[in-house]
């Protein structure tokens, strides 16, 4: 029943909920505006800070957002091994919750770590697994936008 849902949820989320979804919300914009500033460090901070937030409030699309961008951040840092984990962490999410677009991008940002690492032939594996998948999901305006940037990362390492 919804009413049993709606309990359960509201017995699960601390009574500032409001406060702390707000907050979880602005630190991953933040980190997101430091990361495309190439301010690293502090986007690491602020990201970090969300994905705490977030999965304090059982948020999962939004944990698996924030493990994503967290990944983001740790691969321009060279942090392959931790951005990995990272990844795989958002992918599961993603797959928990069936969002097959954020499972796609997921593969698609393993490519790029291991095409910024240099493993251009793992890249490029994962860039076709990716496309693969995208041939499942209807077609949008945001889907074609990422089948086009998988096509140009693709030739790159090819």
């Amino acid at each position: 029943m919804c009413f049993d849902q709606a309990a359960r949820y509201l017995a699960l989320v601390p009574a500032n909920a409001d406060n702390v979804y707000i907050s979880a919300v602005q630190h991953y914009h933040q980190a997101s505006v430091l990361l495309e500033k190439n301010q690293l460090h502090k986007a690491l901070e602020h990201i970090e800070r969300a994905l705490r937030m977030f999965k304090t409030l059982d948020f999962p699309y939004m944990t698996g957002a924030a493990y994503h961008t967290l990944a983001l951040v740790q691969t321009k840092l060279d942090e392959f091994d931790m951005a990995r984990d990272n990844l795989r962490r958002a992918i599961i999410t993603w797959q928990r919750i069936d969002n097959a677009y954020e499972q796609v991008n997921g593969i698609y940002a393993l490519g790029f770590l291991e095409e910024r690492a240099g493993n251009n032939d793992e890249a490029r594996s994962l860039y076709k697994r990716a496309l693969e998948l995208l041939q499942e999901l209807p077609k949008t305006p945001l889907v074609d936008e990422l089948r086009n940037e998988l096509e140009e990362h693709l030739n790159k390492v090819a």
